[in-house]
């Protein structure tokens, strides 16, 4: 399939370096190569599990043992239709429930899935992966991720994968982008192109610490579609981001694809805070 404009190989992207400064772009080559380094390096030095602190056995293992991810509790029904929620068990006859913030908001999403709660060992993975810089740790949980389309979704049904941005000061600061790794090894693990047209044009607060309203108005006109040449028109897009906490980013990322002509678009995460 040859690609369209705003679409990237489904393969790990890096941003174009010839815009990007020296630093940043060893910083880019350092987080990489560490990536594909670490597995052999626990091998030859034996490394802990950063969660429990037990020796890793094997080459497979990055940075957190099988043990401590096999805890990870899935999320399993009744949940709430639209975003994903666990919901009472009175609900487990309802054919489609949904919970009370989707009765009362405006979704412009279809549904929202996740592979467990915003809890335990998930969690700790996540902040491992966000702010420890342990990106391969991105590799086992990837999995959980493609287990989780496929219980709920046809994948065939997919026209492209976009993952939630960051704003280019903040990915500066990072160096890579969470949702941007899930998304290019889904899309090359099902075939579906990545699309990464959809940009975070404001520099927004981090959404930690605010109440449900203030994420709203936080991330409001926070995204636009980089290039206007209809390459969403008529499509089913899945937006991939690591937590959905009140839903208010992959609303309003959402709300955007939907004015650019996106027929439906279906929300996955790694976690429902």
């Amino acid at each position: 399939m040859g690609l369209e404009q705003g679409v990237i190989s489904p393969h790990l992207h890096l941003r174009n370096p010839v815009v990007l400064a020296l630093p940043q772009v060893a910083e880019h080559a350092t987080n990489y190569i560490n990536m594909f380094l670490d597995p052999v390096i626990n091998f030859v030095f034996p490394a802990n599990c950063e969660i429990c602190g037990s020796d890793l056995t094997s080459i497979k293992e990055k940075y957190v043992c099988f043990k401590c991810l096999s805890k990870i509790r899935l999320l399993f029904p009744p949940f709430c239709h639209r975003c994903g929620k666990g919901i009472s068990s009175s609900f487990k006859w309802v054919e489609r429930p949904l919970c009370k913030e989707c009765l009362k908001t405006k979704r412009y999403f279809c549904e929202a899935r996740a592979v467990s709660r915003y809890e335990g060992i998930i969690k700790e993975c996540i902040h491992l992966i966000k702010y420890k810089k342990r990106i391969a740790l991105y590799k086992p949980l990837m999995h959980l991720l493609i287990d989780c389309i496929i219980k709920n979704w046809q994948v065939e049904d997919f026209d492209f994968i976009i993952p939630v941005p960051l704003h280019k000061s903040r990915l500066r600061k990072r160096t890579f982008n969470q949702a941007e790794l899930f998304s290019s090894s889904i899309g090359k693990y099902f075939g579906i192109p990545v699309s990464d047209s959809l940009k975070r044009y404001k520099d927004t607060p981090s959404q930690v610490n605010l109440s449900e309203k203030e994420r709203v108005q936080n991330v409001k006109d926070a995204f636009l579609i980089r290039k206007k040449d209809h390459l969403f028109k008529d499509k089913v897009i899945m937006l991939i981001d690591d937590v959905y906490t009140t839903g208010a980013t992959v609303n309003e990322c959402s709300k955007v694809l939907m004015e650019a002509g996106a027929k439906k678009v279906y929300v996955l995460t790694l976690a429902h805070g």
